[in-house]
């Protein structure tokens, strides 16, 4: 798993499970930190110490909280329109003479938990209000 600015690459290998009609599934947490690993992963299931309930300011109502090495977390599941599916993308390796370089999909994700430290995720954090966007957007191209 390796994070950058931009989200946590995720090796599916590892991480990725088949669902009942053989497409790979996989839950993704978006952490504040850096992993450079592509070992084995501990454990699969999500560890979580607690759940607070109406946590000031945060994103949810339900606040997860655990912590990694040490530092504590808040979490929350994130959520996406219906006519969306995050999926998971790498680099196909593939050099193209276009400029664009072709992408291969890995799994389909069942849920995205989007962690901070000490504090609970916020709609004003930068992930959740992209997210936001796409739920307007949802809405404002509805035909209904």
């Amino acid at each position: 798993m390796r994070y950058s600015s931009f989200g946590v690459y995720l090796n599916c290998n590892s991480f990725c499970k088949r669902s009942s009609n053989s497409t790979l599934t996989m839950i993704a947490h978006w952490m504040p930190c850096k992993i450079e690993t592509n070992g084995m992963k501990v454990n699969s299931e999500l560890q979580c110490l607690e759940t607070l309930n109406n946590e000031s300011g945060a994103l949810s109502n339900h606040v997860l909280v655990s912590n990694f090495r040490g530092r504590p977390l808040r979490g929350v599941q994130l959520s996406f329109p219906d006519s969306y599916s995050p999926v998971v993308v790498h680099h196909s390796g593939i050099v193209s003479d276009v400029g664009t370089e072709p992408i291969k999909f890995g799994a389909k994700l069942d849920k995205i938990f989007l962690w901070n430290l000490s504090t609970p995720p916020t709609s004003s954090d930068p992930i959740p209000l992209s997210l936001t966007w796409l739920h307007l957007a949802s809405i404002l191209h509805s035909s209904s």
